[in-house]
C-alpha cells in the first residue's frame, strides 16, 4: 500500500501553503526547512482557490490513522518472533512537474463540480 499524507492548506500573508500534516513521531522543525518563493499564474490562483472553495470543509485529525507506522510496527514484531515479513521494495517516483499538478488540480476541481452537482 503507498504511503498516505494528509494536508491542510493554507494561506500566510501572498502565500498560500500546502501543509503536510504528521503524526508526532516524524517531525522536524520548522527552522530547517527552506521554501523557495515562485510565481504563480493568474490561472493557477484561480484553479486553487476554486478548489479550495470547493473541497473546504470541517476536519478531524482524530479520524485519521497513521497506517504505515502500524504496519512497521506490525514488520518488527514479526521479526522479533523469527518470521520473515513480506516486504516489497518501493517504487522511486519521479517528481511532479509544475504542469502535471495544474492538471491535477484542474480534473480534482472537475469531479468536486460534478461530485456537487449530482447531490443537489
Amino acid at each position: 500500500m503507498p504511503r498516505r499524507y494528509l494536508g491542510v492548506l493554507q494561506s500566510l500573508d501572498d502565500v498560500l501553503l500546502m501543509i503536510t500534516l504528521r503524526f508526532a513521531h516524524p517531525l522536524i522543525a520548522p527552522e530547517r526547512i527552506q521554501v523557495k518563493r515562485s510565481e504563480l499564474s493568474e490561472q493557477e490562483l484561480k484553479t486553487a482557490r476554486s478548489l479550495i472553495d470547493e473541497l473546504s470543509g470541517s476536519f478531524e485529525i482524530s479520524d485519521y490513522q497513521d497506517d504505515c507506522q502500524q504496519k512497521l510496527m506490525r514488520l518488527i514484531k514479526q521479526k522479533a518472533h523469527g518470521e520473515k515479513p513480506d516486504m516489497k521494495r518501493p517504487r522511486r517516483r519521479k517528481p511532479t512537474t509544475p504542469e502535471e499538478l495544474q492538471a491535477a488540480l484542474e480534473k480534482s476541481l472537475a469531479q468536486a463540480n460534478k461530485s456537487r452537482a449530482g447531490k443537489s
